[in-house]
């Protein structure tokens, strides 16, 4: 049976970080991923603005997602704390639309304020108390941010175990973020996702694994 899962995303590439094999899972298991962008960094730049959402396009595509389900909100970077009434509003909407089975968005710990905004706005949309609850939340890290939080408070209880060719395309699809990408050892590198992807498969016994908090799992 076929799902429907809403992956959320602060900014363009935190999608890749955190959930790139899983996208793929999810595809391969014959479920439809839809992804939310919430920001944009050239925000006032039309043309760098269009260029950059085409790279997040191709980049998530690489994956297996169809681009007609990727949906960019179109809100201010590093401006979100300040803005949660429009976050929920914005992403609520497409949540209402797509009614998801399962929902992955960030870690509350993240050193990125725009994450911390995030995460709050997604806990109130996934509230269990309204018609279209989801049956599963997972949170997941973004290695670069999550891992640089002073409190550490991310600890995995969900893992999902992956295949090397599973993690060589998260790999490429990453490498589509030209000016995202930072040389090893910075988590958001080639070598970085592989020792990262390993480093998480050793904590739940197995090679290669991404790590999640799951925090409602109605099944």
């Amino acid at each position: 049976m076929s799902n429907c899962i809403l992956i959320v995303a602060p900014h363009a590439d935190d999608e890749i970080l955190g959930t790139g094999c899983t996208i793929q899972k999810h595809i391969e298991a014959g479920d439809t991923v839809s992804i939310v962008i919430v920001c944009d960094r050239s925000y006032n730049d039309s043309s760098v603005l269009m260029s950059e959402r085409a790279e997040a396009c191709r980049a998530i595509n690489h994956l297996g997602v169809n681009t007609s389900n990727v949906y960019f909100i179109g809100m201010k970077d590093e401006h979100l704390d300040s803005n949660s009434r429009d976050i929920i509003k914005n992403i609520e909407h497409i949540y209402n639309e797509i009614r998801p089975h399962t929902v992955y968005y960030c870690h509350s710990a993240d050193i990125n304020t725009d994450h911390h905004a995030v995460n709050r706005a997604c806990g109130v949309i996934t509230r269990q108390l309204q018609h279209n609850s989801p049956d599963k939340v997972l949170i997941y890290e973004v290695p670069s941010s999550t891992t640089q939080s002073q409190d550490k408070t991310f600890k995995p209880n969900f893992y999902s175990i992956l295949t090397q060719q599973q993690v060589d395309r998260k790999i490429s699809a990453l490498l589509e973020y030209k000016s995202e990408v930072r040389e090893f050892p910075n988590p958001r590198s080639a070598q970085g996702i592989e020792t990262y992807s390993m480093f998480r498969g050793m904590e739940c016994n197995s090679s290669l694994a991404e790590a999640f908090q799951l925090v409602i799992h109605k099944e």
